[in-house]
Formats: C-alpha cells, structure tokens, sequence
C-alpha cells in the first residue's frame, strides 16, 4: 500500500511540473539561472533590491505571468487579461446554456444568476483595469449578448428577430 501511494504521488507530481513547465514556471533550473543553491541565471534578466537591513533579494524578469488568478504582463497591457476574463465568463455561460435557454425558468432569476455567477467572473480584478474606450466597448458588447440570449427573440407576424440594444437595457 505504501508503494502505491508514492508512486501515485510521484506521478502526480509529475503531471504538476508539466502543467508548470507549460505555464512558464518550474522548480527545475533553466539554462543560465541562479538560485540560492549555486545554479546559473542569466544576469540581465534579474533585478537585485537590497533592503535597509541589508538583505539582497533577486526578481527575474518575465514577460507576463499570473498572480491571484491574473494576468500581469510587463507592460501593465490589460488586453490579455480582459480576453482571458471574457473567455472565462463564456465558460461558464457555456456550462449554463440549458438554464439560461429554459422557457420554465423566469427572467428574473436569469438575471439573479447572470449578476451572481457569470458578471462577477468578467469582472473579477476589475478594479485595477485601466479602461480604455475600445476596452469598455467590447465588455458592453459582450454583456449585451449574454443578456439577448436571457431575454431570447421577439416574434413578430410569425418571424423570429433579435432583440435590439435599447430592449435589452
């Protein structure tokens, strides 16, 4: 039984460093980098701070990465985060398209479960966005379209048509 359980466990930390390794981070050292441990770093991708109290910390400097599930890039761009953000959301609309299409299920309580579930994933970490016009456009696209599908088409003299903008505000 024991046998089992380490070799489980060292398969899952395999399977762990891979899904690292292909987001960019791994325990393993990479060709030219240091760490406490004498391995080599490539010394114009690292930055030193050294504090008051004379401690010297190294950061190396990476191009985009992830932090408390966001996407922080070197730029401070807000494209990549903003895409991954909609993407997310349209998972999760994905993962509630019977709900959402249910004719036994009220508007209302699509709504009261868009507002909980789906706009709180786009929006997560908003707060720090910097908004541009183009940015905040394709978020009011994005929501306008979550909304058509709650809301559903209009029949008018036996055709089916969309709802417009001003029907879905």
């Amino acid at each position: 039984m024991y046998n089992e359980n380490r070799s489980r466990n060292e398969e899952n930390d395999k399977k762990s460093n891979q899904r690292s390794e292909t987001n960019g981070f791994s325990d393993q050292p990479r060709e030219n980098e240091v760490y406490e441990d004498g391995n080599k770093t490539n010394p114009s991708k690292t930055t030193e701070l050294t504090t008051e109290e004379g401690t010297t910390y190294e950061f190396e400097e990476v191009n985009r990465f992830k932090y408390l599930g966001v996407v922080i890039t070197n730029k401070n761009e807000m494209n990549e985060e903003i895409e991954e953000r909609i993407a997310k959301a349209n998972k999760s609309v994905g993962r509630l398209n019977r709900f959402l299409r249910s004719k036994n299920v009220t508007r209302r309580t699509k709504k009261q479960v868009y507002k909980t579930i789906v706009r709180p994933t786009v929006l997560y970490a908003s707060e720090t966005w910097t908004l541009t016009n183009e940015k905040e456009q394709k978020l009011e696209v994005w929501e306008r379209k979550i909304l058509r599908k709650i809301y559903g088409g209009i029949k008018e003299l036996d055709q089916w048509r969309r709802r417009t903008n001003r029907e879905i505000e």
